[in-house]
């Protein structure tokens, strides 16, 4: 067993204990005191630094002895802990490890702050929480991110709940539409400002070019609701036909404005022996070839080099044409030069008793009786 005292007061440090290492479960066991607590004080306990098991504990103070006291079970055999509270308006915040040696060893840590005399905080209540910079609730539903001011005024930020959004299309050359998908809670007001400087206050205004280029188009939206104003802006290109896009022009690799027929994307080669073709960054479609092992645009193709492994022997050929290894110069067990009747390969040894039949390594064609039993009775 081992214990350490500790004593922590305004502007604390950090906690220094005593501990070893060893097996698992241990503990620690926490205790403190803060002088001068306020009704309601609670201790944050957690375990840091890679710890386990992971505690985040929020503890209250005894009211009326205003002291905290916990023990963690610990399964690491080197334990952190940061223990923090509320005083005087000012977070203390005060840190402490320990090692353990042996089964069921305890470390025991004890923290006193003194808070003084303490201060009044915006509710009113000595040494509270609700000081200035520390959340609140200013009681409106449209705004966030409440916290006290340096006055002890509750306020936040009005929420985003607008949002100016649209598309742009068009019905023929030259003439452009505008898809209005903005949100809000209304009634909402818009001000457009369109691609010639002018500006519309309707839903979808739409807008007709004289010539090719690039224009820009805004939308600001207004919630009298909330309060709250968005805003958004698009670029749109127009080519010399009078075609329409938010998005940069472009020519397919057929040449079709804005087609689906890019670099990167399948096409077809018109070659029967290709496969996979894609037009490439040039707009060439292209494909490749599977070799003999299944590969796509892999290196054994038909007339490389190959190899072969029968009846144990590896030996060197040539891929055919169908993907067969072809061993160059060597005769089967037939006499043909690179014949097929290789040693491991099937044959028929003209015996009817026999299945399996192969050509063994000295090139005879021999196969498995048929329910033979050999002389310990087991079959074949």
């Amino acid at each position: 067993m081992r214990s350490t005292l500790r004593s922590l007061v305004f502007a604390l440090g950090s906690l220094l204990t005593v501990g070893a290492a060893a097996q698992y479960p241990y503990y620690y066991a926490v205790s403190g005191s803060v002088t001068g607590c306020y009704p309601g004080q609670t201790v944050t306990l957690q375990t840091i630094q890679g710890t386990l098991p992971v505690y985040n504990l929020t503890i209250p103070l005894d009211s009326t002895t205003c002291t905290f006291s916990y023990v963690l079970g610990i399964n690491s055999t080197f334990a952190t802990i940061g223990i923090s509270t509320f005083c005087g308006g000012t977070m203390l915040t005060g840190y402490d490890s320990t090692s353990f040696n042996f089964f069921m060893d305890t470390a025991y840590a004890s923290v006193q702050w003194a808070c003084g005399a303490g201060m009044l905080d915006c509710n009113g209540v000595l040494n509270g929480s609700d000081v200035p910079g520390s959340p609140c609730n200013d009681g409106n539903p449209f705004t966030s991110y409440d916290t006290w001011g340096s006055n002890c005024v509750c306020t936040g930020s009005f929420l985003q709940v607008c949002q100016a959004s649209f598309t742009v299309g068009q019905t023929t050359a030259w003439t452009m539409t505008t898809d209005n998908t903005s949100t809000g809670q209304g009634p909402l007001t818009y001000n457009w400002w369109m691609p010639d400087g002018s500006s519309s206050s309707l839903f979808e205004p739409g807008h007709t070019f004289s010539t090719s280029g690039v224009y820009g188009i805004c939308l600001t939206i207004a919630d009298s609701t909330s309060g709250c104003s968005s805003s958004m802006c698009d670029t749109v290109y127009v080519d010399s036909l009078g075609w329409i896009s938010n998005q940069l022009p472009w020519y397919d690799c057929l040449g079709a404005f804005m087609g689906n027929n890019t670099p990167g994307t399948p096409c077809d080669d018109n070659d029967p022996n290709t496969t996979w073709d894609t037009w490439s960054a040039a707009c060439v479609c292209a494909g490749g070839v599977v070799d003999c092992f299944g590969w796509f645009n892999g290196p054994n193709l038909p007339g490389t080099a190959c190899t072969d492994t029968i009846g144990g022997i590896v030996l060197t050929g040539i891929w055919d044409l169908n993907c067969n290894c072809v061993t160059n110069g060597l005769v089967d067990c037939l006499g043909v030069p690179n014949g097929a009747d290789m040693p491991g390969t099937p044959c028929n040894d003209g015996d009817s008793l026999t299945v399996q039949d192969t050509w063994n390594s000295a090139c005879i064609c021999a196969g498995v009786f048929l329910n033979a039993y050999d002389c310990f009775g087991l079959l074949n």
